[in-house]
């Protein structure tokens, strides 16, 4: 077998049932002595996922684990939300190299104590997720009788990787989903390049065999496939195979995954709409839901006192959302595509105490995915551009953060703002409005050097820059993106606990 152009070493992990974590970095992580520990890979087949982020422009992230095994098969994979590459390198205890690559290592390792360096290859600010794992496919796994057994489903993300090779070949992967257990199993596959068939059988007792109960093809994103059901009690089998049985796939991933979410179906009109809530300031609104291809839903919102209203959904890496903020008289308020990290989706609005509806939906696909919704009301500083402040030394003063200025761009005009950090730290700074306002932002330090400037970063083709800033003052300069723009705006400036991450 191969993945991913890399021969497969000897000494395959004995393979039983699996084990899964989910865990999340700590900082500070950038050196070895701070390696954060993740995990033991023993005999059993075991996958590690790691939620991590680089922080900062040459940011490194060190992580160490353990092999008790006389010999570990691994697979050490990273993912981005826009496929960014990303340095994989692999150490021993005593930080001698061992192998590199980007994004992806495959490695048999010896018992012992190893130390994993990740790193942004373009010095980059991005999240990413690090997965590390023993539970690789074992041929043959060709038939029902014979498939690879992957254990009891649950919350965390059950993940295979396999190939297809020869041409026709087949994989086969058992798994139990437990008495008692709710919600939806998700089952789909991915990789770099690959058109797959799954095909989904239960274990029937009456028949005392195996039956099929249901099959897809391209559910899932570029050709990849997806069932996504309420699946009872019992055993059952997964099998996938290359969609015309006439080309091989290199690598693929096979994941798994039993999500238990709350769901008040239907709420897809503003008349059948969740209630999320309501939110007096520094309070928070959450909920997990799950979108299948086409359907939007609809909550709603109490809002207890004027403020602004941060509204945001996360989930997997891959899946893209759309969301859309209306008022109690169905007016929209603004919407967002991919405002928020990755493709997930983000608004910031200022608001008066009301009713308000968010609406979730997938961007352009048919995919079905879980999300998270958060809604969180802040209070922050509100202050009125005073004109003229088309340059640094007349520029609106902004005495406290976080804090939201309330302005008007008519044409060939700019609006300076400045403000002061304490500290080295994140800043964001986010222009908003009503749609179709075309802004553009530009941020200086306090001897008018430019630091950067931003089109369409925000929601809609509205602004936003997120930096870390040291210690000093600063200005920003909100203009429109043609000179015979002109629009209303809130410009907000705040640190990152009052945006999520």
């Amino acid at each position: 077998m191969k993945i991913a152009g890399i021969v497969l070493l000897t000494g395959m992990v004995l393979f039983g049932l699996a084990a899964f974590g989910q865990v999340t970095e700590q900082e500070p992580n950038e050196s070895p002595v701070q390696a954060m520990s993740i995990g033991t890979f023993g005999e059993l087949a075991a996958t590690v996922t790691v939620s991590g982020a680089m922080g900062y422009a040459g940011d490194s992230d060190w992580y160490r684990f353990e092999i008790t095994a006389s010999a570990a098969e691994l697979i050490l994979s990273t993912s981005t939300e826009d496929t960014s590459d990303l340095q994989v390198v692999l150490y021993s205890a005593d930080v001698a190299p061992i192998e590199a690559s980007e994004n992806e290592l495959q490695v048999t390792l010896a018992t012992g104590s190893y130390l994993l360096r990740i790193a942004s290859s373009e010095l980059r600010l991005l999240s990413y997720e690090l997965v590390i794992s023993s539970a690789l496919e074992h041929e043959p796994n060709d038939g029902v009788c014979i498939p690879n057994e992957i254990g009891v489903i649950g919350s965390e993300i059950v993940r295979m990787y396999a190939s297809i090779e020869p041409v026709g070949d087949a994989d086969f992967f058992a798994f139990e989903v437990a008495e008692g257990s709710e919600g939806v199993v998700q089952l789909r596959t991915d990789g770099t390049s690959g058109d797959t068939l799954l095909v989904l059988y239960r274990f029937d007792g009456e028949l005392e065999r195996y039956v099929p109960v249901a099959r897809d093809d391209d559910s899932g994103a570029h050709g990849w496939s997806m069932i996504f059901s309420e699946l009872d009690p019992g055993k059952y089998i997964a099998r996938i195979h290359d969609y015309g049985d006439n080309e091989t796939i290199g690598a693929y991933r096979f994941s798994a995954v039993q999500m238990v979410v709350e769901e008040c179906e239907p709420n897809n009109t503003a008349v059948d709409a969740c209630e999320l809530g309501s939110l007096d300031l520094g309070g928070l609104l959450e909920a997990d839901d799950l979108l299948s291809g086409g359907d939007i839903d609809f909550f709603e919102i109490t809002v207890n006192a004027a403020g602004v209203l941060i509204v945001e959904t996360s989930g997997p890496v891959g899946a893209d959302s759309y969301i859309c903020l209306r008022d109690a008289s169905d007016i929209s308020l603004g919407c967002d595509d991919d405002g928020g990290s990755g493709m997930w989706s983000r608004i910031l609005k200022p608001v008066d105490a009301g009713r308000y509806f968010v609406t979730v939906e997938g961007y352009g696909t048919e995919d079905s995915f879980r999300y998270s919704l958060t809604a969180h009301l802040e209070q922050f500083a509100s202050i009125s551009e005073i004109e003229a402040n088309n340059n640094p030394l007349t520029s609106t003063a902004v005495e406290t953060l976080p804090a939201i200025a309330g302005g008007e761009i008519t044409q060939n005009d700019v609006d300076f703002y400045t403000f002061a950090v304490p500290s080295a730290t994140r800043v964001v700074v986010e222009v908003t409005g009503q749609d179709g306002a075309d802004s553009y932002l530009c941020l200086y330090d306090s001897s008018e050097n430019l630091i950067t400037c931003d089109d369409d970063g925000g929601s809609g083709l509205w602004s936003r820059i997120d930096d870390v800033l040291e210690a000093g003052t600063y200005s920003v300069a909100v203009e429109g993106y043609n000179d015979t723009e002109t629009f209303s705006y809130d410009l907000l400036i705040f640190l990152p606990e009052f945006a999520g991450p």
